[in-house]
């Protein structure tokens, strides 16, 4: 059985969990225990301090060599073509296969954050997504 680990770029209880610092003792530790994949949420337009999935997934990148890796991206928030130059870019810079999960998110606000408007790009189906 192989094991990953996902780790969170948002805060949702006013400890440190968010800090760049603190995200990367969690990287390192997961790869020193033998973790096989490591994967990092997204966050866009919540109550609670985040850090944006793409920067911090390429410096995590760098202390996670020979193994799968990737972002999480909310892709109703995501341009298609920002989405693409992300991937691609987090790619190149990965020397493994790099895992991309995707999601529709939640909420009308999260989802009005980058379409500006209801029912824009932010909605699936004609609801929140």
């Amino acid at each position: 059985m192989r094991l990953g680990m996902s780790i969170s770029s948002g805060q949702h209880d006013g400890a440190a969990l968010a800090s760049p610092s603190h995200m990367l003792e969690r990287t390192r530790a997961a790869y020193g225990e033998g973790f096989h994949t490591l994967t990092l949420g997204d966050h866009h337009n919540v109550a609670h301090p985040h850090l944006h999935a793409g920067p911090m997934m390429g410096r995590l990148l760098a202390d996670w060599r020979g193994r799968p890796a990737g972002p999480l991206l909310i892709l109703p928030l995501w341009h298609p073509l920002m989405a693409a130059e992300q991937i691609a870019t987090l790619a190149a810079m990965h020397d493994d296969r790099l895992i991309v999960q995707v999601a529709a998110g939640n909420g009308a606000a999260r989802s009005q954050a980058q379409s500006g408007a209801s029912g824009g790009a932010g909605t699936v189906g004609g609801r929140d997504g």
